[in-house]
């Protein structure tokens, strides 16, 4: 009788573990399957969290940016500019509609003597406000005379009283009540040499000379 070659040790083991692989194959299959979805699951949580925290990185830096915008920016103050040369710009919170005046007479560039006339008009006066008459002359001016007018606005005409000899400016501005208050006390208390500088608004300016 022949004799049977025995099989070495390992190679059964190799077969006994491929034939509970084949029986089990479903198994291992569905076991694999799990692992590999509890790894995309890990991977995808990571990188959730990552962009989670990205955004809030970016919110902070936009935060920040918006407050430093703020903190740049300008604030309105209400003021409108005056004119060249004619005295500070109406001080923040003044309402940003004038009155519309004019000065009618004298006429620009013409000599005026010591005391002259003149005629302004003023359309529609602002409740609260009142207008007058400055002479500027250089970096001084004098303010000359109030111009008092009915609620619908008028024409009139007053004499003015030329501070020196020379070139001048004779303008017609417009003042809220504070401003006003303080050029009565000026008028009080002021000598003929005296000046004081009128802000509010600047309606009319005509440059005169004197004869």
């Amino acid at each position: 009788m022949p004799q049977t070659q025995a099989r070495p040790r390992a190679y059964d083991a190799g077969a006994n573990l491929l034939a509970l692989v084949g029986r089990n194959g479903r198994a291992v299959a569905l076991v694999l399957l799990f692992l590999l979805l509890v790894v995309c699951l890990y991977w995808l949580g990571g990188q959730v969290s990552q962009m989670a925290l990205l955004q809030r990185q970016q919110e902070e830096q936009i935060a920040q940016l918006h407050a430093q915008l703020l903190a740049l920016t300008p604030q309105a103050t209400g003021a409108a500019q005056a004119r060249p040369g004619a005295g500070p710009a109406p001080r923040p919170g003044a309402e940003a509609s004038p009155a519309k005046g004019s000065i009618l007479s004298p006429e620009a560039r013409q000599a005026v003597p010591e005391v002259f006339g003149c005629t302004v008009r003023v359309e529609r006066p602002r409740p609260g406000h009142h207008y007058y008459l400055v002479l500027r002359q250089g970096a001084r001016c004098w303010p000359r005379q109030e111009v008092k007018m009915p609620p619908g606005g008028a024409t009139t005409a007053w004499e003015v009283r030329r501070a020196a000899a020379g070139p001048f400016t004779l303008e017609l501005r417009e003042v809220d009540q504070d401003q006003h208050q303080q050029l009565a006390q000026w008028r009080q208390g002021a000598d003929a040499q005296a000046h004081l500088e009128v802000g509010g608004w600047l309606l009319d300016a005509v440059n005169l000379t004197s004869n």
